[in-house]
């Protein structure tokens, strides 16, 4: 919810006026775009690391 509020403007009361079938196509969304964003990260992780590595030598 925090998320949706804080990047979308999505407010805990709109979701709550939803119907079933729209929250779960957000969440479903939202599901979608964390896992995303979390692979974007961990390969921006990874060059990092091999960087540091990189630099080591």
């Amino acid at each position: 919810m925090y998320w949706l509020f804080r990047l979308h403007h999505i407010t805990p009361i709109d979701v709550h006026r939803m119907t079933r079938r729209e929250r779960k196509v957000l969440f479903a969304f939202v599901r979608y775009d964390l896992a995303k964003r979390n692979a974007e990260a961990d390969k921006q992780q990874g060059e990092i690391e091999e960087a540091i590595e990189n630099a080591r030598r």
